[in-house]
């Protein structure tokens, strides 16, 4: 089955089927980081910088891709750290983007539920 993925880069687009798992779980790792440091990074305005932005576009491409290959559940893939007791506008956007990665990996593997 063909997918597509769009990550928001400006040199190149990144051919998600040709990474290796393991190479696709660090780029997902390394993205979930990015998201952590961009979180203080909050623009003058009180919005999400186009970095964290990016950051979470190539987290969310990521996770869709290893939900189809099927190695691994999402809730023990990599993730952002996320403040519990005053979570902000990225905390709870990375909150929704898990769920519906969650919701995603039941519907391309129903037999799991």
């Amino acid at each position: 089955m063909h997918r597509e993925h769009s990550l928001p880069t400006t040199e190149k687009q990144l051919d998600l089927h040709k990474i290796s798992d393991l190479r696709l779980y660090e780029l997902l790792a390394l993205n979930a980081v990015l998201m952590d440091l961009q979180v203080y990074e909050i623009d003058k305005q009180g919005a999400l910088t186009e970095k964290f932005k990016c950051a979470r576009a190539k987290f969310n491409s990521i996770s869709l891709e290893m939900n189809f290959r099927g190695r691994l559940e999402p809730h023990y893939r990599a993730a952002m750290n996320m403040d519990t007791d005053m979570p902000g506008l990225a905390d709870q956007l990375h909150k929704m983007d898990r769920e519906v990665i969650e919701l995603h990996w039941q519907h391309v593997h129903p037999c799991n539920l």
